[in-house]
């Protein structure tokens, strides 16, 4: 069932309709209300601390009606869903991924098809109505954006008024920067990061054009905001240091922790957390092992694929393409038996959570006492992509906040531009005692062991090294806990609001036929007039 609400936003009533997330678990599927995802994005667009505020008012409980209690009618119409990975590849792998049973591919299908279905015939009624598909929790790259153009397509609807919401800046800036209504909002919000991708040698030039617009939304980074400020003990902390009332005394605590000594503490320099088992994790932890460095820090992994798999010389397709490295830099890795035993037979190896057990949750907490006596952390990311290959990756998840929360400085095994990311959403990055070139580096394997050679240099830098990067963590921490993020949150979910306005009521300017003549076969075909209601997802048969 299609909930529906009377909202106001800068003087206008706006209609806000929401869809059920569709779910599932081994045996069926099913309808939800409405999704985690687009409670955050809505909570987030509805924030009145921030100065300025446009004022979006969307009340839970009221009622869409067009009749003399309504102040005006709606100038237009958003309609808000859910988007997973499995709506584009109906297939057991992806339903596996989030937990839905593979032998339920059938029965999601058809679920998928009634879901674009009511989304079309809401659309096809209401000409000012515009869809945003809320893709908050994942990093989709320029190839899959165009299949989710392809879908919608597929579907009867028309592209350009659909909205994908998610967090690949990447590619959200090279399709979105130039266009006349959010060339402004690009410059004002992701300066930073523009600034880092103009002076990037690296740069590629853009890809094929789309109809599908596309609005930054990243749940992962809202729901651990979310998730630390409602910690007691993170509450404890803010009130006993006057965090949020720009006090000095965490300041003077954190130089009290240092010391003045010249040695370095390379005891548990730094923390690492491997996460899930991931292949290119298991590489890179090698190669730490290799270096040495794990001895430096206190870790996590799960047990690899390699430790069950490796034969001889035998190494799987798989992992000589997991990355970052070269396959003859895998071969090598791989083929000193005594280092992959070594490793493999501590493994699993748990500090917070099992890293070997995959579940749907994602964990964004992370307890302080993990965090005493380091100095800083190596942090893997969801992939070590690259914002200069054919699918632009360059963003940023909860995995970097968990060592800002905890006032830590970091070296990033991620894609290209993590840093230039951060900066822009208003966190600082650590120049003032880390070398941070890597960010820049567009091939993943000169820029995983540009960052491994960092993380070698800073175990051995004396605790004194680290005190010009005092004022950055606190920064950093009164940025996540005290309402700066927040407020750069609700600016993304309002600019969404705004696209979706100009897009409605026509003064978003129309795309240009050259736009299009040049994209490759890789995007979605030219868009057709809705079909009727018999019409079926194309992409969902």
């Amino acid at each position: 069932m299609v909930s529906r609400r009377t909202c106001t936003w800068a003087g206008s009533v706006v209609e806000v309709r929401t869809l059920p997330e569709i779910k599932g678990n081994q045996h069926r599927t099913f309808f939800t209300g409405m999704g985690e995802q687009t409670k955050g994005w809505l909570q987030a667009a509805q924030y009145k601390g921030r100065s300025g505020a446009r004022g979006f008012s969307c009340p839970a409980d009221s009622a869409t009606s067009t009749d003399a209690r309504s102040p005006s009618p709606p100038e237009f119409t958003m309609l808000l869903a859910e988007f997973r990975s499995f709506h584009v590849h109906v297939r057991p792998g992806a339903l596996g991924s989030h937990g839905i049973g593979a032998s339920l591919v059938a029965e999601m299908s058809s679920r998928l098809q009634a879901h674009y279905t009511t989304i079309r015939e809401h659309m096809a009624s209401n000409q000012r109505a515009v869809l945003a598909l809320n893709y908050g929790g994942e990093w989709p790259g320029r190839r899959f954006v165009a299949e989710v153009e392809q879908l919608v397509h597929s579907c009867g609807i028309d592209a350009s008024r659909v909205i994908f919401l998610h967090y690949n800046m990447g590619v959200i800036l090279e399709s979105e920067r130039r266009r006349p209504s959010t060339m402004e909002y690009a410059q004002r919000h992701w300066g930073p990061l523009l600034e880092w991708l103009d002076h990037s040698p690296d740069r590629r030039s853009s890809g094929p054009g789309l109809r599908i617009r596309q609005s930054y939304w990243n749940f992962y980074i809202e729901r651990t905001m979310v998730t630390a400020t409602k910690n007691e003990a993170v509450r404890r902390h803010i009130a006993t240091n006057a965090l949020c009332n720009r006090s000095r005394a965490l300041h003077d605590r954190l130089r009290k922790r240092l010391g003045s000594g010249d040695a370095a503490s390379t005891k548990d320099a730094f923390l690492f957390l491997g996460g899930i088992a991931k292949d290119f994790r298991g590489l890179v932890t090698l190669e730490m092992l290799r270096r040495g460095l794990l001895s430096h820090g206190r870790w996590s992994a799960g047990r690899y694929s390699f430790c069950n798999t490796i034969r001889n010389a035998d190494v799987p397709q798989s992992l000589l393409s997991a990355g970052p490295f070269s396959s003859h830099d895998v071969r090598a890795l791989l083929a000193n038996g005594s280092l992959v035993r070594s490793l493999c037979s501590e493994l699993p190896k748990v500090l917070d959570v099992a890293p070997d057990v995959k579940t749907s949750k994602t964990e964004f907490d992370s307890p302080h006492q993990l965090w005493r006596d380091t100095r800083f952390a190596v942090v893997f990311e969801t992939t070590v992509e690259t914002a200069f290959g054919p699918d632009s990756f360059s963003y940023v998840t909860e995995k970097a906040l968990k060592p800002l929360l905890n006032l830590r400085p970091f070296v990033m095994i991620g894609s290209a531009g993590t840093l230039a990311t951060l900066r822009s959403l208003g966190f600082r990055s650590f120049g003032s005692v880390i070398n941070e070139s890597y960010d820049g580096i567009g091939a993943s394997d000169v820029r995983a062991y540009s960052a491994l050679d960092e993380a070698e240099r800073l175990v051995q830098l004396p605790d004194s090294a680290w005190w010009p990067s005092i004022e950055t963590v606190v920064h950093n921490q009164r940025h996540l806990l005290c309402g700066g993020l927040r407020k750069d949150l609700a600016a993304h979910a309002e600019h969404a609001l705004s696209l979706a306005q100009s897009i409605a009521t026509g003064r978003e300017p129309p795309t240009s036929a050259r736009h299009h003549a040049n994209a490759s076969v890789s995007k979605a075909p030219r868009e057709k007039k809705p079909k009727q209601s018999s019409h079926k997802c194309h992409k969902l048969e």
